[in-house]
């Protein structure tokens, strides 16, 4: 579960993050494009997707009426992935109807709220914004491999920088084998980009190659038993 997004919520003062999700790679200065929104949160949404993936990606609108029968559910979703917020707004007293603060943090509604925090988030942000506790953007700012842009997306304009205000979004695809994701040769190039600026780069890369593909056939076979993510946590921990 990705509690960790929340965090710089709570921190002191109103500041400006962003979070990213570790498949994301920036196509150009999508940065610029980001900082002329002045709105306290920055998402990407997009029209209502239909029933099943509702249910699939975000939550059980049936189960979401039993929790909070006052909610209409909005004609918009965003991915929870990649956004812009601002700390100082929301505390973790804020999230106590939702959220059980133990180590590790756990939603109080699973079977409402799906793919960890997103089905969640796109209720708690949408029902905030309307009761004008924050204000919200949208920005296309992502593309994911369900977008015919992302495999319009050039290396060569990068390296050029030249790429739009934009960044790619892996989301939807697992797999230890970088080559083998679309449009592989933009993450080929940042992994490569990274291993030349590390001491013993080759030697880590292989290393980072042969835990990730040992990780992914573990969780490919024996699921999500809190067992196998004890597992995983010793084996991603262990000194290189």
């Amino acid at each position: 579960m990705d509690f960790g997004k929340l965090e710089p919520l709570f921190l002191p003062g109103r500041k400006r993050f962003l979070v990213l999700d570790s498949d994301i790679a920036f196509v150009g200065p999508v940065l610029d494009a980001l900082e002329r929104c002045s709105e306290d949160f920055v998402f990407q949404y997009q029209g209502y997707p239909g029933e099943e993936e509702i249910l699939r990606h975000y939550y059980d609108k049936s189960g979401l009426k039993e929790v909070d029968p006052g909610f209409e559910v909005p004609d918009r979703v965003f991915n929870f992935g990649q956004f812009v917020g601002t700390s100082g707004i929301f505390k973790k007293s804020d999230f106590t109807d939702y959220v059980v603060w133990e180590n590790p943090p756990r939603l109080k509604h699973p079977q409402v709220f799906k793919l960890g925090l997103q089905g969640f988030m796109n209720y708690f942000i949408e029902k905030k914004t309307k009761a004008g506790l924050a204000s919200v953007a949208t920005l296309p700012f992502m593309l994911s491999p369900d977008n015919p842009e992302f495999m319009d997306v050039q290396l060569e304009d990068i390296e050029k920088r030249k790429g739009r205000e934009k960044l790619m979004h892996w989301c939807g695809f697992h797999s230890p084998n970088l080559g083998s994701l679309p449009n592989a040769e933009i993450l080929l190039w940042f992994e490569k980009l990274y291993y030349s600026k590390v001491g013993c780069g080759k030697l880590k890369r292989f290393v980072h190659s042969a835990r990730a593909y040992v990780v992914y056939k573990v969780r490919s076979v024996l699921g999500n038993h809190p067992e196998v993510w004890r597992f995983i946590s010793r084996l991603r921990g262990l000194k290189e």
